[in-house]
């Protein structure tokens, strides 16, 4: 995953790559670009237009975050996604625009 937005107050993770690891137990995991590790909980679900939708949990230090991913495919692989954080680390509403590659 890669964050393909500019940098902003809204979005202090641009430019930076991500794997992360979902599990079948609706567990993920992940490393930031500045080594701190991260995981939480998720949940999938198709919408009604087709795209995918990833509800996530996960904490920063003591601050809960939540937000989603919501999936667009371009191929069978890889496609863009916007991230919507409804709480979190400041600021704790903000969304961006970012591209997906899956690797089995």
């Amino acid at each position: 995953m890669e964050d393909t937005d500019p940098p902003s107050p809204e979005n202090p993770n641009a430019y930076q790559s991500y794997v992360m690891v979902y599990a079948s137990n609706g567990t993920y995991k992940y490393v930031n670009i500045d080594g701190q590790r991260y995981n939480g909980t998720y949940t999938y679900s198709l919408q009604p237009d087709g795209r995918g939708l990833i509800a996530s949990d996960e904490m920063d230090g003591t601050t809960p975050v939540k937000y989603t991913l919501t999936l667009t495919c371009s191929t069978d692989t890889a496609g863009t996604y916007v991230y919507q954080q409804t709480a979190g680390t400041a600021p704790s509403q903000r969304s961006n625009n970012s591209k997906y590659a899956l690797v089995p």
